[in-house]
């Protein structure tokens, strides 16, 4: 009597494994087009979405960097008006500020938190740093703008200009040197000694 193993062994010899393999090709073929098909829909779909939301941060963050560019440009006449009272000067302070920090809510849900908080922060106070004593205002006063240009920095870092610029240069390698570019960078060394 022979035994199943033996019968099974006898068909998985004599089975012509090219037929079986031609009839199971269709159907492996239609499944794995299905998955191959519903992945590339979905990583199209989501670089759509997401250069959607990469187009929509970059404009929030441009007009909160022009919004920040204009009250740093305001913040030299306020600081250094003479003819300005403490009133006025606060006065016209807050009607910068508070755009600003409404701008800065209403688009809670694009910028960062943390670049929220910066800037809050950096706005805070300047209107008081004219009736600072010299050396303390002149200290303050740079604080002031060094945490302007962390501004400027912190808001290409987070929309991603930062990242695209590192990525051109790659590309283009651009030579971007000259005697002008040459000389500031060597003054402002001199000058960041001098301050240190």
């Amino acid at each position: 009597m022979i035994s199943n193993i033996d019968k099974l062994v006898d068909w998985f010899i004599l089975v012509n494994w090219s037929n079986i393999l031609t009839i199971l090709i269709g159907p492996i073929g239609i499944i794995l087009g299905i998955f191959i098909n519903e992945y590339f829909k979905r990583k199209n779909r989501s670089s759509l979405f997401s250069e959607e939301i990469f187009r929509r941060k970059l404009d929030i963050y441009e007009k909160l960097y022009y919004k920040m560019r204009e009250a740093y440009n305001f913040a030299h006449e306020i600081i250094e008006d003479k003819n300005l009272s403490k009133y006025e000067r606060k006065k016209r302070w807050t009607n910068v500020v508070i755009p600003i920090m409404e701008y800065l809510d209403q688009n809670a849900l694009y910028i960062d938190g943390n670049i929220r908080l910066h800037c809050s922060i950096t706005l805070v106070g300047v209107e008081e740093l004219a009736d600072l004593p010299p050396n303390e205002k002149k200290t303050q006063t740079k604080e002031y703008f060094t945490n302007w240009q962390q501004t400027s920095r912190l808001i290409r870092e987070d929309c991603g200009l930062k990242r695209l610029d590192k990525f051109f240069s790659k590309i283009n390698k651009p030579d971007i040197t000259s005697d002008y570019i040459e000389y500031a960078h060597k003054r402002k060394k001199e000058m960041d000694k001098k301050d240190s």
